[in-house]
């Protein structure tokens, strides 16, 4: 028997709940053909000895035996105990954590014995260990006193060490403490975050932060509470991160922070510098899609926004811009996607492989757009990442093109979080006669009696009372369709009269009229609202966007006016809105503080500055207005200043002014029409030159 034939015995021993051949191939550096010709070899070496073939499915393996078989198994193994046969991956795994987890120093040739490797393949996996901590500007040092040390700043060493846990194991296995996931790996992982750590802080954190209102996410949840874990253990470890500023920490009354002082007194946390308790809130809020943005995270976050939507709605040729559930999620998603990206703060995706697999040309789409956008801040999104936002578009795809007949009327419960369950409920609508009432969590079952519904589609073995529910993985297979149309059939659905999409004959009416060339303008718009509302057809609002000529009227655009510096030009541009009521003083003043704070952000192009505040900083209703400049003044950007443009957005929610987001930021892609707009005296001409292409459209 060869090693490697003796090699997956012993893995598989140690797997009795079995694992794919392609798994197995990775583990051992070989192809899926060589395994299966290993295993051919192992199962004649089990007839020979009386036993029972391996079992296999469709790619599927496991030692499906009995106690005595088993036992007979464990005898065939001729080369050694266990430390022989570490796969790469696996030796790895233990030089790391021992480095990690050891009270006395750690040496190289202490390893090599302990693993029973050459001293080549010794130099081989420090080689690797170096590689993979430079990724994270961390070193290796060895000295003959202190061993092998890690060198580096301690936030990247945690995040080197989350990003070594979710990237090796079945990560939520770990943290939801499955009692039959043991191996080697886990072994030596749980010497840094015990067991007994994982179910203490998930304790702590199901009280504090679930019960007051979870993520949503349950791939979210548990990074936020292997986060906890390695903060905990760094600092139990004496490894705190250096201060990084004199500014105090001051706790606000919220769940994060109850819950971080929890972790800090039962954990006994002592003498904590405000820079631990800063890092661990960002940390934990950048899993938090309700996290407020900076003014400047704000003016990013809804530029992307724009910009993907539009975009993938070119790539994909569909209506993307009228899904207003597509602006709101997207941009609460990319909100924490900027943060972590910023903060090098890596995303676990546990269906990243299966939202690729299903959705291969949306996600190639959005990973060329993402790319590009955030290689020029030399910023890299991962694929994690990419296939988050998928889900959203894969969502809205499905809306947009659902069935419209007589349904079955269900609710979904999804513990992947509501994005998934979202994306489930799309794909249930499209393939099916269904009508999706609600997407709930686990935490919400409560809700399901109140519903009229026919059915519940389940991610998760949960009991629905007298409701029919049929169980499905969160993204379903060809298989898993023929299993939901079989149980269908034996069930009965509400019929309804399909509706009337008011919006969507809304929009067609206004097509119809723009195709014979007569003019739109916001007043008619509202007229035929009116006309809509008296037959009973409301309109939402939030979907009929207005457009930047709609808003911007002649007493709200100032030409050639003269200021001293760019306080002055905010205060300026933002006058005609405050006369108007559309803003406050409150917002001017947010908006002067903002700048201040966090720098020249709202130089959003060359000679061109989009001043503005968050919603709730004193904004009133949506407007804008508009500066011209006879003398450019500096803001301060080095890329972009002087400023001779200037505008001013009153924004009241993520999406009602996204019509006129676009027009501003198209003119970024266009200096030569800022320079043409800011050096026009005239107001007919400044708005002939200003709205031509947006009356294009």
């Amino acid at each position: 028997m060869t090693k490697r034939t003796d090699r997956i015995i012993h893995i598989l021993l140690s797997r009795p709940n079995g694992m794919k051949i392609h798994e197995l191939g990775e583990m051992l550096n070989v192809s899926d053909r060589t395994i299966r010709n290993e295993l051919k070899t192992i199962n004649s070496i089990f007839d020979k000895s009386g036993l029972s073939n391996i079992y296999q499915n469709r790619g599927f393996i496991r030692l499906d035996h009995s106690e005595n078989e088993l036992t007979q198994i464990e005898d065939l193994q001729l080369l050694g105990d266990d430390a022989e046969y570490y796969s790469p991956k696996e030796r790895f795994i233990i030089l790391l954590f021992d480095i990690l987890t050891s009270n006395d120093p750690v040496f190289v040739y202490q390893e090599q014995e302990k693993m029973k490797i050459s001293k080549s393949t010794m130099d081989e996996d420090m080689r690797v260990l170096r590689s993979f901590l430079n990724r994270y500007s961390l070193k290796a040092v060895s000295s003959i006193k202190e061993g092998v040390q890690i060198e580096g700043p301690e936030r990247s060493i945690r995040m080197m060490i989350a990003d070594a846990i979710t990237q090796n194991i079945d990560f939520p296995r770990l943290i939801s403490n499955e009692n039959t996931y043991t191996n080697i790996i886990v072994k030596s992982i749980e010497r840094f975050v015990p067991i007994q750590l994982i179910i203490a802080v998930k304790k702590i954190y199901s009280n504090r932060i679930q019960k007051i209102g979870s993520t949503g996410n349950v791939a979210n949840d548990y990074q936020l509470i292997l986060y906890s874990c390695i903060w905990i253990q760094r600092i139990l470890s004496n490894k705190q991160i250096i201060a990084e500023s004199h500014d105090k920490w001051i706790p606000k009354n919220e769940k994060t922070i109850v819950y971080i002082k929890n972790l800090s007194t039962d954990f006994k946390l002592e003498n904590i510098d405000d820079t631990e308790y800063r890092y661990i809130y960002f940390i934990l809020n950048s899993f938090n899609s309700n996290l407020k943005n900076t003014n400047s995270e704000w003016v990013e976050t809804q530029i992307l926004t724009m910009q993907l939507v539009t975009y993938m709605e070119k790539q994909l040729s569909l209506p993307l811009s009228t899904q207003e559930d597509l602006y709101e999620g997207l941009y609460n998603h990319l909100s924490g996607l900027i943060y972590r990206l910023h903060e090098h703060i890596q995303s676990y995706n546990p269906l990243k492989q299966i939202i690729k697999a299903n959705y291969p040309d949306i996600y190639s789409n959005i990973y060329e757009f993402m790319t590009r956008y955030f290689g020029k801040q030399n910023l890299i999104v991962s694929d994690d990442e990419i296939c988050y936002v998928t889900i959203y578009f894969g969502t809205a795809e499905m809306q947009i093109e659902r069935d419209k007949e007589y349904k079955y009327r269900v609710a979904v419960v999804c513990n992947y979080g509501l994005a998934t369950g979202h994306l489930l409920a799309a794909n249930l609508e499209k393939k099916f006669n269904m009508e999706v009432l609600s997407v709930l969590s686990v935490s919400d079952l409560t809700v399901l009696s109140k519903l009229s519904i026919d059915l519940v589609v389940k991610t998760i073995q949960v009991d629905t009372g007298n409701i029919p529910s049929i169980k499905l993985p969160p993204i379903p297979q060809a298989s898993d369709y023929l299993v939901i149309s079989k149980f269908l059939k034996s069930h009965k659905a509400s019929k309804k009269s399909p509706r009337i999409n008011a919006n969507k004959l809304f929009d067609d009416v206004l097509n119809c009229i723009n195709e014979t060339d007569y003019k739109v303008s916001n007043s008619f718009v509202k007229k035929l609202s009116n006309v809509f509302r008296n037959n009973n057809l409301f309109i939402n609002k939030k979907e009929v966007q207005p457009m930047l000529e709609d808003l911007l009227t002649d007493d709200r655009i100032q030409i050639q006016k003269k200021v001293d510096n760019w306080k002055e030009a905010i205060q300026l541009a933002a006058q005609p809105l405050v006369d108007d009521d559309v803003i406050n003083k409150h917002y001017v003043h947010a908006m002067l503080e903002a700048v201040i704070k966090f720098g020249p952000y709202i130089v959003i192009g060359p000679g061109l500055a989009l001043a503005h505040a968050r919603p709730e900083e004193g904004a009133n209703q949506l407007g804008v207005s508009v500066l011209t400049l006879s003398t450019p003044v500096n803001f301060g950007n080095k890329d972009n200043d002087p400023v001779s443009l200037v505008f001013c957005l009153s924004a009241v929610n993520n999406y009602s002014h996204l019509n006129i987001m676009k027009a501003i930021v198209q003119l970024v892609s266009d200096p030569g029409r800022i320079e043409k707009l800011s050096s026009i005296k005239d107001l007919n001409s400044f708005k002939e030159s200003l709205f031509e292409k947006e009356n294009s459209k």
